[in-house]
C-alpha cells in the first residue's frame, strides 16, 4: 500500500495549531499525573483494585460524601453510568452508599476506611509529583498555575467537597488534585463542540487514540503504552474510528508485520474541526480568567508540558546524543527518570546504578 501524501501547508498549521494548545497541554498533564499516582498506588502500595477512571468520582466524593446525582452531573455523564461506576468502587471497598439524610431518596457515596486511606495516600503522591513540577516551572510561579486550575475549576462549575473544606491558601497552592477534574471537563466541553460540528459519533475514549495520532500516523502498541492501557483497548477504539471513516491501517514502514494508524479525508477534517473547537473553548477560558490570566496559564501550562517531554512521548524523542558523540544532559536525564519513575522507583534505581558500579569496579571494569 502506498504511504501518505505529503502534509500541505494548510495542514501544517492545523497540525501545528493541534499539538500545542493549552487543553492539550493541561489535558497531557493531567495524564502524567494520574499514571504517576496510580502506578505508585497500585504497583508500591497494594491497591491492585483500582481503576484511572475512580480518581474523579472519589475526588467529588471528598471527605464529607457527595450526592450520585450530583456526581453525575458534574462529571457530564448520565446517571446509570454513574451508579455504575459507583458499584465497580464500591465492590473495589472504597466506598459506600447511604440514603442521603436531608431526604432519604437520594443516594450518598461516603469514603470507607479504606477510601480514607487511599485519599490521604494519593494526596501525598500529588504533593511529590507537584514537587517536580515545581521544580521543572519555578518554585516562584507554580502558585500562579496552581491558582489558575482553581478559577478555572470555579468558572467551569466544578466544586469538589473535598477542596471547599481545607484551607484557602492550602488550595491554591496545590493543583495537583483538581488539575484531573478540569482536564476531564475540558474534554468534555471539546466534544460537546465537535458533535455540535457533525461528528455524533465521538465518544470520550476516542481520546485515547486521537491526542496520540500524527501526522505520519500512530502505532497501537505506542499508544497503549503511554496511556498503560492494554493493546485490545486501543485496538478496539481504533476499530470504532474506523468504522466511523476517520482512520485507516498501513503497512508499518518500521516492522513490515505491524500497521500504523493514519487520517482518511474524514479524519484530517476532524482534526481541523477539533482546533476550532479548541479555539472556541479558549474563548471561554478567556472569560473566565481574563486575557492576562489565559496568557500566563497557557505559558506555565506550555513550559511544564515541554519540560515533562510529553511531546515526545507522543510524536517520538529527540536525540540525547548526535553521531560526534555529544554529551548526554545527565541532570536533565535524572529529572525526568524521577518524574517518570517517582521517588521509591528513582532511589531503587539509584541504589541498582550504584550496586552495579561497585561490583564492576571490584572486577577492575572501567565505568
Amino acid at each position: 500500500m502506498a504511504s501518505p501524501p505529503p502534509v500541505s501547508a494548510a495542514q501544517h498549521a492545523v497540525w501545528t495549531q493541534y499539538r500545542d494548545n493549552l487543553p492539550r497541554h493541561l489535558i497531557g498533564i493531567a495524564r502524567h499525573l494520574q499514571f504517576q499516582v496510580m502506578h505508585s498506588l497500585t504497583q508500591d502500595l497494594g491497591h491492585h483494585a483500582l481503576r484511572l477512571s475512580f480518581g474523579p468520582f472519589l475526588t467529588l466524593v471528598g471527605q464529607q460524601g457527595c450526592r450520585l446525582t450530583t456526581i453525575a452531573s458534574e462529571l457530564g455523564i448520565s446517571k446509570q453510568a454513574c451508579n455504575q461506576t459507583a458499584k465497580q468502587i464500591e465492590r473495589a471497598g472504597y466506598i459506600e452508599r447511604r440514603p442521603a439524610p436531608e431526604d432519604g431518596r437520594g443516594r450518598l457515596a461516603v469514603l470507607t476506611e479504606k477510601g480514607r486511606e487511599l485519599a490521604e495516600q494519593g494526596e501525598r503522591l500529588i504533593t511529590n509529583v507537584e514537587a517536580a513540577y515545581r521544580e521543572f516551572i519555578g518554585e516562584q510561579v507554580y502558585p500562579d498555575f496552581a491558582a489558575a486550575l482553581h478559577e478555572l475549576r470555579l468558572g467551569l462549575n466544578l466544586s469538589p467537597q473535598a477542596m471547599d473544606s481545607a484551607p484557602r491558601r492550602a488550595r491554591i497552592a496545590s493543583g495537583g488534585v483538581v488539575l484531573p477534574l478540569v482536564a476531564e471537563q475540558i474534554q468534555r466541553r471539546i466534544r460537546v463542540r465537535m458533535i455540535a460540528k457533525g461528528h455524533s459519533g465521538l465518544k470520550m475514549s476516542h481520546s485515547q487514540v486521537l491526542l496520540l495520532i500524527g501526522p505520519e500516523g500512530g502505532r497501537i502498541g505506542e499508544m497503549a503504552r503511554i496511556q498503560a492501557v492494554s493493546r485490545q483497548a486501543i485496538s478496539a477504539i481504533a476499530r470504532d474510528l474506523k468504522g466511523q471513516g476517520y482512520l485507516q491501517r498501513r503497512p508499518d514502514p518500521v516492522d513490515g508485520r505491524g500497521v500504523v494508524l493514519t487520517l482518511t479525508d474524514a479524519g484530517q477534517a476532524l482534526i481541523a474541526d477539533a482546533v476550532d473547537a479548541v479555539r472556541e473553548l479558549e474563548d471561554e477560558l478567556e472569560a473566565i480568567l481574563g486575557r492576562t490570566g489565559l496568557d500566563r496559564l497557557r505559558e506555565l501550562a506550555r513550559q511544564l508540558y515541554r519540560s515533562l517531554r510529553l511531546e515526545e512521548e507522543i510524536f517520538g524523542p529527540v536525540a540525547t546524543s548526535d553521531p560526534a558523540g555529544a554529551e548526554i544532559d545527565l541532570e536533565s536525564l535524572s529529572r525526568q527518570l524521577r518524574t517518570r519513575l517517582g521517588e521509591a522507583r528513582a532511589e531503587r534505581l539509584a541504589r541498582l546504578l550504584r550496586t552495579s558500579e561497585a561490583t564492576n569496579s571490584e572486577k577492575g571494569v572501567l565505568t
